[in-house]
Parts: structure tokens; C-alpha cells; sequence
């Protein structure tokens, strides 16, 4: 028997996400491929998220929850990339644009 493991593919949407002020936004990373797929996020010096950041960022499954005004001085997450048995995908470098209400 054969198997095929195929590298992950990111799913990201470039359309605006509108924010509330002082409020909370969720950045999706969806990636499909060969399951089981690890989603993690880097910050655009490249250095891997591995804790929540009070105040700036959270973790959460295939998702991270940022705070709009920490996006907005360039303290923000530039890539999301998954790894399974079948390789390892970036996102593309440029995440939603957020636009504050």
C-alpha cells in the first residue's frame, strides 16, 4: 500500500478586519495537507511564538488573539506556518489588514 503525505498548504484571507477599539482580533491560520498539521506562529523577525504575551498576543488552537493598538505600532505576527510528515508551509507574508472602528 501506498501513501501519499502531502505538505501543508496555509489558508489566509487578505480581506480588512474591522476592530473595535481597545477590543481583541482573531487571526485565523487554516492549513490542510497530511493530518496530523502543527500550526505555529512567528514574528516577522522570524523568532517562533512559543508563550502568550500578556497584553499583546495569545495562542490559541490554529488561531492567535492580538490586541489592535500592539498590531498597529508593528509589534505584529507576519507569518503563520504548519509542519506534518509531509513538509513544512509558510503563510504569505503580509496577514489581514486590521482597521480599527
Amino acid at each position: 500500500m501506498l501513501t501519499f503525505l502531502e505538505r501543508p498548504t496555509i489558508h489566509t484571507s487578505m480581506e480588512p478586519i474591522l476592530v473595535k477599539q481597545n477590543g481583541q482580533v482573531l487571526l485565523p491560520c487554516q492549513a490542510t495537507g497530511t493530518q496530523p498539521i502543527r500550526v505555529q506562529w512567528l514574528l516577522p523577525s522570524g523568532q517562533l511564538i512559543t508563550a502568550d504575551q500578556p497584553g499583546q498576543f495569545r495562542l490559541l488552537p490554529d488561531q492567535v488573539s492580538i490586541t489592535p493598538e500592539v498590531n498597529l505600532l508593528g509589534i505584529y505576527l507576519s507569518q503563520c506556518n504548519g509542519q506534518s510528515r509531509g513538509g513544512k508551509s509558510n503563510s504569505p507574508e503580509n496577514n489581514p489588514r486590521l482597521v480599527l472602528e
